[in-house]
C-alpha cells in the first residue's frame, strides 16, 4: 500500500474538501492541515514543503488527486488540488487505515472560524 505520509497527504485534502467542500485547496493548506494532524499522531515525523510537494505529485500519478500548476503573479506559483475519486470511496478507504481513523472528523484549524493561528498557538479570536 502507500506510505503512511502519503495517506496522510490525502487525509488532509479530504478533511478540507469534506469541512469547506467551496475551498480552492492550495499546497499551503495542505502542509497546514498536515502539520495539524501528524501532531495527533504518536511518532510521525514533519514533512518539509519540498517532501509535502512530492507526495502532492505521486498522488497525482496516482489518479487520485489532480494538481494544477496556477501562476499567482509577484507571488510565484502554486498548486491547486483537487480530489480525483469520490470522498465516499476516499472516506471509506481512509476509515480503514487504523492510524487515521482517529482522525476522520478533524476540522482543520483554518476552517474554524473563531480560531486563528498565531505562531502554532491556536487563540480564540478576540471578540
Amino acid at each position: 500500500g502507500m506510505p503512511l505520509q502519503a495517506q496522510l497527504i490525502l487525509a488532509s485534502i479530504y478533511l478540507i474538501s469534506r469541512f469547506s467542500p467551496e475551498h480552492v485547496i492550495i499546497s499551503g493548506d495542505i502542509y497546514d492541515v498536515h502539520s495539524e494532524i501528524r501532531g495527533l499522531i504518536p511518532g510521525i515525523r514533519q514533512l518539509t514543503k519540498r517532501r509535502i510537494s512530492d507526495y502532492i505529485n505521486e498522488l497525482s500519478l496516482a489518479g487520485i488527486i489532480t494538481a494544477e500548476v496556477k501562476s499567482m503573479g509577484h507571488y510565484g506559483r502554486t498548486k491547486i488540488i483537487k480530489l480525483d475519486i469520490s470522498m465516499e470511496v476516499i472516506g471509506d478507504a481512509l476509515s480503514e487505515i487504523n492510524k487515521i481513523q482517529g482522525i476522520m472528523n478533524y476540522k482543520p484549524v483554518f476552517l474554524q472560524a473563531d480560531k486563528v493561528k498565531l505562531k502554532n498557538n491556536i487563540f480564540k479570536k478576540l471578540i
